[in-house]
């Protein structure tokens, strides 16, 4: 009887180092929690943009006070995220545009609108994007996109994120209409 309890102890202790070798291995094997975003482009008239090209970079995510901050290569440019107002956060999103383009960024991932103009991008991870797409000719009218932030976020700690939809912002220009430019000459040491 002496031996069966010490071989029961045994397995049963055998038992529990694989099973705390388990429970170790999925917590550090638990896959990031993922999310999307998926984009509508159409004007607000009900033009769908087909072929509109959309790039999507990961810029950074917020700190351990909970404020944005750029990361990696995007923490270089001087771009203020401390006012989170809509104005502030556009201005943002149309200067790290410009940066990205300047410095030849690579994005994360590029799609085109499919025939209804949608596209989404998959298997995001928790942070802070830049959305930035190409303009598109669609007849005789340019239709230029306007660059956003997004945030891909855990919501109640339950390792899920939020699948986003945008609904960005075009302006537009018909490529007939002709441009009208004012020049001023200004003499240094006039």
């Amino acid at each position: 009887t002496k031996s069966i309890r010490r071989l029961g102890a045994a397995f049963c202790l055998i038992g529990m180092v694989f099973w705390m070798a388990a429970c170790v291995l999925l917590h550090t094997t638990a896959a990031e929690p993922k999310g999307s975003l998926t984009i509508l482009s159409e004007t607000e008239d009900g033009v769908k943009l087909v072929g509109m090209q959309w790039d999507i970079f990961k810029i950074g995510g917020r700190n351990d006070k909970g404020e944005y901050e750029l990361r990696g290569e995007f923490a270089k440019f001087p771009v203020s995220l401390e006012d989170t107002s809509t104005s502030a956060l556009a201005f943002a999103a149309d200067t790290l545009d410009t940066f990205t383009t300047v410095y030849k960024s690579k994005p994360l991932d590029s799609k085109k609108a499919d025939n209804n103009g949608y596209l989404c991008f998959e298997d995001l991870g928790v942070g802070l994007y830049l959305v930035a797409g190409d303009y598109v000719k669609i007849d005789d009218t340019y239709y230029f996109p306007a660059a956003f932030l997004m945030e891909i976020t855990e919501f109640g700690g339950t390792n899920q994120v939020y699948d986003l939809t945008a609904h960005p912002k075009y302006i537009y220009k018909n490529a007939s209409e002709g441009s009208e430019y004012t020049v001023k000459k200004v003499w240094e040491k006039d």
